[in-house]
């Protein structure tokens, strides 16, 4: 049951507006699946290198934790750092 009367010029509004969303749903869409073509392609890059360094002797754990540490403020590290050392000497 239609809640509005049989009415011309609200069902040319309602046309127009799903025609908008139409576009903006199309284009968010397509540019949300090239992010996720380019995330998937430097995934791969990062993956290449991460292996390319494993190769040549590098710890790819102790390098991972480096790249997470220089994401993070350096006085937090560093007191996360310190904090460890006293555990470690508690219970070593």
């Amino acid at each position: 049951m239609n809640m509005f009367k049989n009415d011309p010029e609200f069902a040319k509004m309602e046309e127009q507006a799903n025609e908008q969303l139409e576009k903006l749903l199309k284009a968010t869409v397509q540019d949300y699946e090239a992010f996720m073509a380019d995330r998937d392609a430097a995934a791969a890059e990062m993956s290449a290198l991460v292996k390319q360094a494993k190769d040549q002797g590098l710890n790819v754990k102790a390098f991972k934790r480096l790249i997470a540490e220089r994401k993070r403020d350096r006085d937090e590290v560093i007191e996360e750092q310190r904090m460890l050392e006293q555990y470690r000497n508690l219970l070593f």
